[in-house]
């Protein structure tokens, strides 16, 4: 049971404070089930082996990234991926294990797939920060889709949180992170929205106490530690890299 990741993704420092990124993938299986799959068809309620499916071409990443010139703010816009900043976690990457789906993300967002939206992130004091994204819900990296605000499905997200040195805002910080999906025209996806609580702890990790603490819509509590493919790719694909 094997399956493969292809990525050519690189930066271009255009101006001294804009740069573009990209990211483009191919992933595929070399058997009949792709290894993210095995687990399902064995009875798992989640994933394992997270991206190393049999999707074909991807383009995940095409995005102009701007900054302030006193590293207080940081803009993106066009081909995103929000699970690159929404609750994410820096020190987990999908890449380097084959974790559960579960402990790779937050199971109870819903954020869509890479496609055209806008993130910023801003420095609202020494030790307080907030990131906000809106994005395309429907979004189809195999078929990019640059007109997909017209529809109105959307995915938005804010996050306040609190870190005690922004040299290491993705591996030491406590967030709070709002998040709300709109509805599918098709009735694919019902509406949706939630907030999450969590502290992110580097020296936790190695402890085995690194917990996230997650509030869905409902009441009921759950616990995720979350990825950052931010770990694994060019920084400037990161909002959060102030």
């Amino acid at each position: 049971m094997a399956s493969g990741i292809t990525r050519l993704y690189g930066s271009w420092q255009a101006t001294e404070l804009g740069s573009l990124s990209f990211k483009i993938e191919d992933r595929h299986s070399y058997a009949d089930i792709a290894l993210q799959f095995l687990r399902l068809d064995g009875g798992a309620l989640s994933i394992t082996g997270t991206a190393f499916n049999d999707n074909g071409l991807r383009l995940t990443n095409l995005f102009w990234t701007q900054r302030a010139e006193n590293g207080s703010w940081t803009l993106q816009v066009s081909q995103i991926d929000v699970t690159d900043f929404v609750d994410i976690y820096g020190l987990v990457s999908p890449y380097s294990g084959f974790q559960n789906l579960s402990f790779n993300t937050n199971p109870t967002i819903n954020t869509p797939n890479q496609g055209l939206g806008i993130a910023g992130g801003v420095k609202l004091s020494e030790n307080i920060y907030a990131i906000a994204s809106i994005a395309d819900a429907n979004a189809d990296p195999s078929h990019p889709d640059f007109d997909a605000f017209g529809d109105g499905n959307l995915f938005k997200s804010l996050k306040l949180g609190y870190t005690a040195g922004f040299d290491r805002i993705y591996s030491d910080n406590v967030h709070l992170t709002l998040w709300h999906a709109d509805a599918a025209d098709n009735g694919s996806r019902a509406e949706d929205y939630a907030g999450t609580g969590k502290t992110t702890i580097a020296k936790r990790l190695a402890s085995g106490l690194n917990r996230g603490v997650v509030y869905p819509r409902g009441g009921k509590r759950s616990f995720a530690a979350v990825q950052s493919k931010c770990f694994t790719a060019p920084k400037r694909g990161c909002v959060a890299n102030f």
